[in-house]
């Protein structure tokens, strides 16, 4: 699992650098290739971890998801709205 999410010993959390962003690092084939086994038994693992990952994920009370919206509309912003710049102007079909 650590070759397909990345894990090492120090992770990708500024604010705590024991902690792991996981992400898929590399496929299934590519592991596979690495170690010289059958990519059917690196999926195989991957399903088992999944599976047990779940299952320790459930009990916990879910995170906090934010759903806000952001676009960079900065340069938008630093010019008058009657007069935006090209690249800023809505165009509707």
């Amino acid at each position: 699992m650590e070759l397909y999410y990345d894990v090492e010993a120090h992770g990708e959390m500024h604010h705590n650098p024991a902690k792991n962003v996981l992400w898929v690092a590399r496929e299934p084939k590519d592991i596979a290739a690495q170690l010289a086994t059958e990519e059917s038994v690196v999926r195989l693992t991957i399903a088992r971890a999944k599976e047990k990952m779940l299952a320790a994920r459930l009990p916990r009370p879910t995170p906090y998801v934010d759903k806000t919206l952001y676009a960079s509309g900065t340069p938008c912003l630093s010019r008058r709205i009657s007069n935006p710049p090209v690249s800023c102007r809505i165009r509707w079909a």
